[in-house]
This record gives C-alpha cells, structure tokens and sequence, in this order.
C-alpha cells in the first residue's frame, strides 16, 4: 500500500497499548476458554455472573428446571473441560432484559456467549454488545472479542418468519458478524435452549483445538426432529445464503452440521459482502489478534523509538519501524506453522510499519485466512469399452 496507514483509531487516543481494528476484504477447548451461557431462571441471583461448578448446585440455587440449568446439564456433559459461567437474565412481559444482564460482565473475557433466544430483539442486544461499535467488545477501546451462538427451532411448513430480517421472531435483522445461529425443525423434542447449549458445547471444543478446522459433519447430540421436517436443499440453500447455520439427518438418523455460517450477510451500505460468512473466519481472526496483541505485550512494551538510520545503540530497549515489521513478520510466521494463516510470503512483501509520531507506530498488516474446503466439485468423462 502507500501512503499513510490508516488504522481507524482516533489521533485523540492517548492511553499507552495495543489497538486494532479489522476489516474484511473479498468473499473471507483448552483448559483456558471461559463460556458463558444466558438464561431466565426460578430462583437465586440475577444480572451478575456465576461460575459453575456442578449441576447439582446449580439445580439448587437456580431450580431444577430452569432454563439455565437445562442448559448448563447439557452443556457439561460434552464440554467438561471449559470454564462455564452462568448469567441469569430477568424476563419481562416474555422479554429477556439481555442487555441489562450482558452489562453485568462488564469487562470479564469471556470467549463465548451463548443464548437461548434467538428474536431479533435478543440478536441485536447480543451484536450490541459483542461488535466494534461504541462499546463493543470488538471495538479498539475492549479488545475483548467473543462470539455468540444460539439456535432458533423454526416450523419446517413455515419458514417465512425466521427468513424475514424484519420479522420479531427471525434472528437475520441483527446482521451479526459475531453470532451464528443454527436453524432446526421445531419437531425435535428438545428445546430450543438445550439444542443452542448442545450445539455451543459441540463446535467450542473444536475451535479451541484449530480456530480455522471446518464444522461440516459434526454430529449434534440433540432428538432428532422428523425426517419428514428436514428442509430440501434449496431451502438449506438458502438458509446460509441469508445467515442461518444448517444440519441435516445423515444416514444413520442423526443430526449433524451442514455449515455453520454468522449472521452478517451485508455491509453497513446494505451491499452484499461474504467476507464475514464462516464462523470460523471469525474465530480464526479472534486467534490472529490476540496472537498480535501477545508479540505486542512481550515484546514491545517499555521500548523507545529510534529512527532506522540511527547509529548502533547498544542495549535492547529501543525498537524502529524496521525491528517492529521484523517482530511481526516473525509472528505471521510462527501462525502460519499451525495454519491459522497463509502466504506469509505476501505478508512480509506488503506488511508496512510507520512512525506517525507522538510514540504511535502503525502496522498495516494484510493477514490471509484460510479457506475452508466446503465443496468439490467433480467432472466426470466416462467412456464404454
């Protein structure tokens, strides 16, 4: 690129750190990950935070049959290694208070968050909190991340609704990078609830393991809804055209992931743009940041700035724009090894660091993601003997 690096972040910033922004370009569980799942409950606390730690004690300060100790039974019993909290949220006339309930996390990191509603109301309250607007947890002044994730059980005679963005009940008006929903036939005999913990508590330990491995075929371990329900093809089709993860019954009869995709399928013009689609580019990118942020805190922070023409300094407390496009260089590297990106060749060609003074450096770095392997598409030429 040339010219100056524009990182979107306000000149007026004056706090000393680490700071990103990230932008889309063309169609783009270990034993630290904490989870935290939503949900109304019978009794005990609400709006404020609560590490789990049985499902009997949940049971018993929430009520056994509570949303969100159905959730949280279902949860552990795939994923017993994360760190699980749980957030009560206070229900209103049948409104969930989420906002009310996410402000109580405050800035607690947090990896995922995962809510048994799925109305539009709910998905804006969820994106609110999680993007890069204002006081989002993507915004630069957060940097704490996260991806939501839930399930909407949809009537398979009638897919109108959850189609329309406009729609109370369709979850597409939020347009969320950061949230995937999976749409299932409401003639599954689990709720809605327990199938968004099960789908959460299935992908979570595969995206901690390669942020970037494929979902596709995943079994989820939910009731199966009848096979008469399943949507066709061209209706599953669409379903991730318009921002709905999909499964489908396999052979066997059970339910397994077909794609799990976000809910953004525009930009803020209202045209078109994939870059954000897969949930995995989303966590791949999450992986890549926090990557950054590390090299930054181990290796960048009490330095001084020397111009790149300076005379040798002895000692290791000063950097130039060169060391630092160097230090990242060396990172992308270390990434591409576990193959969280790609073409490390093209990012140390084109990778720039400026000194834009008053100790800001900036670093245009144009990361590339892999891509998953969704199809292949084969054409047959057979001949007769």
């Amino acid at each position: 690129m040339s010219g100056s690096i524009a990182t979107g972040i306000p000149s007026g910033v004056l706090v000393p750190g680490f700071y990103f922004t990230a932008t889309g370009q063309g169609n783009t569980s270990a034993p630290n990950t904490t989870v935290v799942l939503l949900g109304d409950v019978l009794s005990g606390p609400v709006n404020t935070p609560y590490l789990a730690t049985s499902v009997l004690g949940v049971q018993t300060l929430f009520g056994a049959s509570s949303t969100l100790a159905t959730m949280y039974q279902a949860y552990v019993a795939l994923d017993p290694v994360s760190t699980v909290y749980l957030l009560p949220v206070v229900i209103t006339s049948g409104v969930p208070a989420i906002a009310a309930a996410l402000a109580g996390i405050n800035e607690m990191p947090v990896n995922y968050f995962v809510s048994p509603w799925s109305d539009h109301a709910s998905m804006v309250a969820l994106d609110t909190f999680l993007n890069e607007v204002g006081t989002g947890r993507w915004n630069y002044t957060q940097q704490l991340m996260g991806v939501g994730i839930t399930a909407n059980l949809f009537p398979a005679a009638n897919t109108t609704a959850i189609l329309s963005p406009s729609a109370s009940t369709s979850p597409l008006g939020s347009n969320s990078k950061y949230i995937t929903c999976l749409a299932v036939p409401n003639s599954t005999t689990n709720t809605q609830a327990v199938v968004a913990a099960i789908f959460a508590a299935t992908i979570i330990p595969s995206l901690e393991n390669d942020p970037g491995q494929p979902l596709s075929d995943m079994l989820l371990p939910f009731s199966a809804y009848a096979l008469s329900d399943q949507p066709l093809f061209a209706e599953r089709n669409t379903f991730i055209g318009a921002g709905l993860s999909t499964c489908k019954l396999n052979s066997a009869g059970q339910v397994a992931l077909e794609q799990t995709v976000t809910l953004n399928t525009t930009d803020p013009l209202g045209n078109p743009q994939t870059a954000w689609r897969y949930l995995t580019t989303v966590t791949q990118l999450e992986a890549v940041i926090t990557a950054f942020q590390s090299t930054y805190s181990t290796l960048l922070t009490r330095k001084k700035i020397i111009t790149d023409d300076a005379l040798a300094v002895s000692g290791t407390n000063f950097v130039t724009t060169d060391s630092v496009l160097g230090i990242y260089i060396s990172a992308y590297k270390q990434l591409e090894l576990i193959g969280v990106v790609t073409d490390s060749i093209s990012f140390a060609k084109n990778a720039q660091v400026q000194n834009q003074g008053n100790g800001r450096f900036a670093l245009y770095a144009p990361i590339t993601i892999p891509s998953p392997l969704n199809q292949l598409c084969v054409a047959v030429v057979f001949s007769l003997s």
